[in-house]
């Protein structure tokens, strides 16, 4: 059995929660060097595909709400948003400084995370 480094979850699934670097973002980061909370929504081969929590979300963003949850380190009430959808190489998730894991959502916001993502897909709200 290999050893992972601590924070690190290379085997992720919908509803886990990482904070990321800037440099996991293909078009910067509004946060300068400040991390990013994402939430896994989908699973690819090589990448999983995740939605950014915010507490200031853009206007025209599709939202979701997002209690505090300390034990995740997320201190403050916020929302998942459809906006700076980021995707992250499943490489990335054994690199506790690109990328670190934070825990896995609770019930019911873990299913409402992945109900949310499907109806932005449907809604053509992708890559955004």
């Amino acid at each position: 059995m290999r050893i992972m480094p601590p924070k690190t979850n290379t085997d992720p699934v919908e509803g886990d929660v990482y904070r990321t670097s800037p440099d996991t973002s293909a078009s910067g980061d509004v946060h300068g060097e400040n991390k990013r909370i994402c939430g896994v929504v989908e699973l690819t081969r090589r990448s999983v595909l995740t939605l950014t929590r915010t507490t200031r979300p853009e206007k025209h963003a599709r939202k979701l709400e997002s209690a505090k949850n300390k034990q995740m380190g997320l201190t403050k009430a916020a929302w998942w948003t459809d906006v700076n959808q980021r995707p992250l190489s499943r490489s990335w998730l054994a690199d506790p400084d690109r990328v670190e894991y934070l825990g896995r959502l609770p019930e019911p916001e873990s299913t409402q995370l992945a109900e949310f993502w499907q109806m932005s897909k449907m809604l053509g709200r992708t890559n955004l």
